[in-house]
């Protein structure tokens, strides 16, 4: 529930203090039962053993929060403690003595700026490949994912994200594909070569939606797949030998969203139920696993410059990131890497007031948005369709209702004219389209401003705990961290 005022201590957390792993396995699993991902083996969770030269994992469980500014850490944990009183499990994660911490250089073969099949080829096969394919090399050559690889030694793979199952950063880790857009071909690569799939992209399943008209939803049935398609039904299928879930025809909603569609909070599982149960299904197996969890939309939101929504998906990804490392610490046997594949837009909270003073009550007002930037320019364009079309007393309205801001007089014609995809003249020609124009009215408001739209190529912050870790310390290239975990999956 949200503070009628920001605590002082909001803007301004108490100075963190590391923490032994014993602190921070308690610590998780109180942040799991608050808020309702409290699952068995977490009931089983006891301190770890320090981490170990040379030691190899069991299993191996791979988060990404896909599009991750490094800025978006101290917003999520200062939006986290406003909404939710608590902070985040990455910067608590980042307080333990153990957690090992790199920055990473996140360039693709032909880009300083990677794109998201690039950046998961080089987790995925040890090498850089050019933007937009994946797992091949610039020479044309295709490298074995890593994905297939432990398949083929007869352990056990899945894949969960928010986005469609079939899209650019769960594929890096399973299939070699020219184009990252050919998702109806990934999809065909999928079936008996990931255990467990669980994510959007149903349309690219369905035969009434694939244009082959293959039915892969009973070839996924064929090769020993227990299908998911709603929450309740995932939730029931703990025991399942394989797992293959879509919960949406594209990618999953924006969490920000579910509550305006009734019903919808009880189709769509969340990011943590998500990697609960492909965990509990994947740990099944003795000989191990390897676990790819996507915060994807995260991404989205800031190609959007929508600083509400992307904070959402964070704390959606970070309660994923909690169940991950409540497994670890119960198992013993896990390593937990957490990153990110390439900065976004790069958010940050900028100065407001006289001295700044005017910035925490600033950045207070996101916490107050109920609707996400895409949610209102859908409506928006329906609404221009219709006879009457669609009013500025219209717009403006939805925007105070969903905001909880006024654009003035000379803003509400940019963003209405931006709406009909009219360039809007910005010195800054990223932040001409309507997100743009949108975002920075509201950065007005609430003291988040955007350098752009699209990807940044600032190094990535990675985390990574419990056997293998120390193979991930300090500045290390993605391409140099997909060859160490190949190598500590030995494969």
């Amino acid at each position: 529930m949200m503070h009628e005022k920001p605590p002082q201590s909001a803007a301004q957390p108490d100075e963190c203090q590391l923490l032994t792993r014993r602190d921070f396995v308690h610590n998780s699993v109180l942040t799991a039962a608050s808020v309702g991902v409290l699952h068995p083996f977490a009931l089983a969770a006891r301190e770890s053993p320090a981490i170990i030269s040379g030691q190899k994992p069991r299993n191996i469980i791979f988060c990404v929060s896909d599009g991750m500014s490094a800025g978006v850490l101290t917003l999520a944990e200062n939006y986290s403690l406003l909404t939710r009183g608590r902070g985040t499990q990455w910067l608590q994660m980042a307080a333990c003595r153990e957690t090992v911490h790199a920055l990473m250089d996140t360039a693709s073969a032909d880009s300083l700026v990677t794109d998201s099949a690039a950046a998961s080829s080089a987790w995925s096969c040890g090498e850089r490949v050019q933007n937009g394919s994946l797992n091949i090399t610039p020479e044309g050559k295709e490298k074995q994912p890593i994905g297939m690889a432990i398949h083929a030694k007869g352990r056990k793979f899945g894949l969960v994200t928010t986005a469609t199952v079939t899209h650019a950063t769960p594929a890096g880790f399973a299939v070699c594909q020219m184009n990252r857009a050919d998702e109806a071909e990934i999809a065909l690569k999928y079936l008996g070569a990931v255990d467990v799939v669980l994510g959007g992209g149903r349309a690219f399943f369905d035969p009434a939606k694939r244009n082959d008209r293959k039915d892969l939803f009973q070839t996924a049935r064929d090769n020993g797949y227990t299908l998911c398609l709603n929450r309740r039904e995932l939730l029931d299928a703990t025991g399942a030998e394989r797992l293959f879930g879509t919960f949406s025809d594209s990618h999953l909603p924006y969490v920000i969203d579910l509550p305006k569609t009734p019903g919808l909070e009880e189709t769509i599982p969340s990011l943590a139920e998500m990697s609960r149960v492909a965990i509990q299904v994947l740990n099944r197996h003795p000989e191990g696993f390897l676990l790819q969890i996507e915060g994807a939309r995260i991404d989205h939101a800031a190609h959007q410059n929508d600083i509400a929504t992307l904070l959402r998906e964070q704390l959606a990804f970070d309660d994923a990131v909690a169940v991950a490392l409540e497994f670890a610490a119960a198992s013993e046997d896990t390593l937990v890497i957490v990153t990110t594949d390439h900065g976004n837009s790069n958010p940050g909270l900028i100065g407001m007031g006289e001295n700044y003073s005017q910035s925490t009550q600033a950045f207070f007002k996101v916490t107050a948005i109920t609707e996400s930037f895409d949610s209102i320019m859908q409506w928006g364009r329906q609404r221009a369709k219709t006879r009457d079309g669609l009013q500025s007393n219209e717009l403006e309205a939805r925007i105070f209702n969903s905001l909880k801001i006024l654009p003035s007089e000379e803003e509400l014609p940019l963003l209405l004219q931006a709406l009909h995809d009219k360039p809007v003249e910005d010195l800054n020609r990223q932040l001409g389209s309507f997100y743009g124009i949108l975002g920075q009215i509201t950065g007005n408001h609430t003291g988040v401003e955007w350098i752009g739209n699209s990807h940044t190529a600032d190094p990535a912050i990675l985390h990574a705990t419990g056997p293998g870790a120390d193979e991930f310390r300090g500045w290390i290239r993605n391409d140099t961290v997909g060859r160490k975990l190949c190598a500590l999956a030995g494969v």
